[in-house]
């Protein structure tokens, strides 16, 4: 592992002196200067919340969608034909035939790149997708457990969704409970989603 054990730089803009060192060797200045941006992008694109870049490469060719600002009503159709809904409970289904107040959310953006929060209209709570892949509509306010990236999932109206609590994506798991443990996108973790 590389580690900067010291670096000097003397004058205005310019660059005097520059010692890196690497397990007791010396770095020579243009190898570090070449490698530099390679880092500084690493770090640009390495997210900063519990999901590791390990989890988010699962998502493939997926592209991140960024939608629009502000929040939208909207329902979500799973792969089944039936709509999300959230129960005045919190639990979170894909088993209803038609679109009422419980099978409407509120999508938010939430100023991070790609990244939304679901609120139930059914009860005014947030969707959380637990770490251990469970998906629950009862929280009061947007923490890390809320978050979730949306990908493009094929056209424009069919969207994959992944949880920042775990990197594993939403599943309709054939109609049942909607869970948050899938390692791969494939039809049940794709969702159409219907603007109102």
């Amino acid at each position: 592992m590389m580690y900067m054990s010291s670096m000097h730089i003397k004058g205005g803009m310019g660059m005097k002196r520059f010692i890196t060192r690497a397990s007791g060797n010396t770095i020579s200045k243009k190898l570090v200067l070449m490698m530099l941006p390679m880092v500084l992008m690493i770090l640009m694109i390495t997210p900063s919340n519990d999901v590791s870049a390990a989890n988010l490469s699962r998502a493939g060719s997926l592209k991140g969608v960024n939608l629009f600002n502000g929040s939208w009503t909207v329902a979500i159709q799973a792969a089944n034909l039936q709509y999300v809904s959230a129960e005045p409970s919190g639990n979170v289904v894909a088993n209803r035939n038609a679109v009422n107040e419980w099978e409407k959310f509120e999508l938010i953006p939430t100023g991070e790149l790609y990244t939304f929060a679901l609120k139930a209209k059914s009860n005014g709570k947030y969707v959380s997708f637990e770490p251990n892949g469970r998906v629950v509509a009862d929280r009061t306010s947007i923490g890390a457990w809320e978050k979730f990236i949306l990908y493009n999932g094929g056209d424009n109206r069919i969207y994959v969704l992944q949880a920042l609590s775990n990197g594993r994506f939403i599943s309709a798991n054939g109609g049942r409970e909607l869970t948050a443990n899938s390692y791969v996108a494939g039809s049940w973790e794709r969702f159409v989603i219907v603007y109102f």
